[in-house]
C-alpha cells in the first residue's frame, strides 16, 4: 500500500545543509517547484517548435520531391515515334485544297512521302490526327476536315511528339508539342495547339537564355506522382520537358530518342502556359 512520505524539519535541514542552502521553508520549495514548471513549459515549447519545424521541412522537401519525383523516365528505354499510312489519302485530298505560304510552299509535299504520326495518347482522347512529310518535314493537324500548320520545319525535325492537354479548360482538348527546326541555328521549341482557336503559341525554345541542352532535341512527356493513391481520375499530371538523343530510322519521320535529362516543366501562370526551367539542369 502507497504511503504518503512526510518531510520532517530534522531532513530537510540535513538536504538544505547538504546543498548549501541555510533554510528551506515553502517559499523555497514554491520557487523550486515554479522552476520545474517553467522548465517543463520550456521543454513543450521546444518540443512544438521542433515538430513544426520538422513539418515545414518535410513539405517543403514533398514539394520539391513532388518535382523530382514527377521528372523521371526510364532513361534506358528507346522510344518511337508511332508512323502509319493511316488516313493519309484523306488528308492529301484536303490539303490539295489548301494554299500553302512561306518556306515551305517550295515543297512538293506528295502522298508517297506522307506519314501519319499521331501520337497514340492524342488519338486515344482527340480526334486530332498529325501528319508530317519525310523529305521536308513539314508538319500539320487535321481537325474537323481542315488542316493547319502546327510547327516549324525548315532545317530540323519538324513535329517531334506532342501530349494532349486542355490547358485553357474550355472543354476542349489542346495538343503540347516539342518540335525543331532551323538549319543556320537549330532549336528546339515547345509550344500549344488551341484545338479550338486553330492557333499555335510558343512557350519556348532552346535558344532561350537560361535553358540547357541545346545540343540535344526536346520531347515532352506526361508524369504523375507514383505516390499517389487517391481516385485515378483526379491524379495530378506534370507536363515535363526531357533532351534526347535522337536516332534517325528509314527516314525523318521514323525516329528513335532517349531521354538525356529534364529540361524543365510547363505550368498555367494566370491560365497561361509557362516554362520552368528544371534546377538540376542549372548545376
Amino acid at each position: 500500500m502507497n504511503q504518503r512520505v512526510e518531510y520532517k524539519p530534522s531532513y530537510l535541514t540535513c538536504c538544505s545543509e547538504a546543498c548549501g542552502i541555510s533554510r528551506i521553508d515553502n517559499k523555497n520549495v514554491k520557487g523550486v517547484w515554479d522552476m520545474r514548471k517553467l522548465t517543463a513549459v520550456f521543454l513543450v515549447v521546444l518540443f512544438l517548435c521542433m515538430l513544426l519545424s520538422s513539418c515545414s521541412t518535410t513539405n517543403e522537401s514533398e514539394a520539391n520531391g513532388s518535382e523530382s519525383e514527377t521528372a523521371q523516365i526510364d532513361t534506358q528505354e528507346w522510344m518511337h515515334t508511332e508512323c502509319s499510312k493511316d488516313y493519309v489519302k484523306e488528308f492529301m485530298s484536303i490539303l490539295e485544297t489548301v494554299k500553302v505560304d512561306g518556306l515551305l510552299s517550295g515543297y512538293d509535299l506528295d502522298e508517297e512521302h506522307c506519314y501519319n504520326v499521331t501520337p497514340s495518347a492524342v488519338s486515344e482522347s482527340t480526334d486530332i490526327k498529325i501528319f508530317k512529310f519525310s523529305d521536308s518535314c513539314a508538319s500539320f493537324a487535321l481537325i474537323d476536315g481542315e488542316v493547319f500548320e502546327i510547327c516549324s520545319s525548315f532545317g530540323g525535325y519538324g513535329f517531334f511528339n506532342a501530349v494532349p492537354w486542355d490547358y485553357d479548360e474550355d472543354g476542349t482538348t489542346d495538343l503540347l508539342i516539342a518540335s525543331s527546326w532551323g538549319s543556320g541555328m537549330h532549336r528546339s521549341e515547345i509550344s500549344v495547339f488551341n484545338a479550338r482557336t486553330k492557333q499555335s503559341t510558343v512557350i519556348c525554345t532552346s535558344l532561350e537564355a537560361g535553358n540547357r541542352n541545346t545540343d540535344h532535341d526536346w520531347f515532352v512527356a506526361t508524369q504523375s506522382p507514383s505516390s499517389y493513391t487517391g481516385d485515378p481520375k483526379e491524379m495530378p499530371i506534370f507536363y515535363v520537358v526531357y533532351s534526347a538523343d535522337v536516332q534517325i530510322g528509314d527516314n525523318l519521320v521514323d525516329l528513335s530518342y532517349l531521354a538525356k535529362s529534364c529540361v524543365g516543366s510547363i505550368d498555367l501562370e494566370d491560365g497561361t502556359p509557362v516554362f520552368h526551367p528544371y534546377k538540376a539542369s542549372e548545376e
